[in-house]
């Protein structure tokens, strides 16, 4: 599934499914007879924001919104469903996702605490975060110790001759650069380019280095 197995916790008094005579109310619409006029206030204060429907709980909202407050046994289920089923959003798009629908208390540190140890997600942001390996130059080993070659081309118009391509050879030690023109884009041509304006001028080489095309594999 990607991610691991979560369980909401940190549920307080402030979470109502926790507040067992808020749940009373709202179910028989009364309270007990012995319950405290200070309780009787809070519980009806509060148990007026919420509505009972086919055994489900929902928060009511003065905008005239509803949203769904699922109990914290189902929490984990529905987090977990909305983070992996719409691309693994972080915490706070997971969060937006869900709000519509869905409310209650610290559903946004709950979610934050799944997307935390979701697995995938963990090795999507190490991928991600890794550091770019730095560069290294090679090093000069003196005169014509290492030659770079590379094509360019097909180049337009061909030239009159019927060379379209150009082969492009540089000392690194001077760089010095040799252009030659060529018609065809092949090992063969470039290894007799090669051999010509080289290793017949200036010997043999330590180090070529090309692009590893296949006009280069011979």
């Amino acid at each position: 599934m990607g991610c691991h197995h979560f369980q909401a916790v940190h549920y307080g008094p402030s979470d109502v499914w926790l507040d067992t005579q808020v749940l009373d109310y709202i179910r028989k619409g009364s309270t007990a007879a012995d319950l405290p006029s200070h309780d009787v206030r809070r519980v009806t204060r509060r148990a007026k924001n919420y509505l009972m429907h086919d055994d489900k709980l929902f928060r009511l909202f003065d905008s005239g919104e509803r949203k769904e407050v699922p109990p914290p046994h189902a929490r984990a289920e529905i987090v977990r469903y909305m983070h992996e089923q719409h691309g693994h959003f972080g915490s706070r798009r997971t969060v937006n996702l869900m709000y519509p629908n869905f409310f209650w208390a610290n559903m946004g540190r709950d979610v934050k605490e799944f997307v935390s140890r979701c697995s995938l997600c963990d090795r999507v942001n190490t991928t991600f975060n890794a550091t770019a390996k730095q560069l290294n130059p090679l090093p000069i080993l003196g005169l014509f110790y290492r030659w770079g070659v590379d094509l360019a081309g097909p180049l337009n118009p061909t030239s009159s001759a019927g060379h379209k391509y150009v082969m492009v050879t540089i000392e690194h030690f001077t760089k010095f650069v040799d252009v030659t023109p060529i018609a065809v884009k092949s090992a063969a041509t470039t290894a007799q380019v090669f051999l010509e304006k080289v290793l017949c001028r200036f010997g043999s080489c330590a180090e070529v280095i090309t692009d590893g095309g296949t006009e280069f594999a011979g």
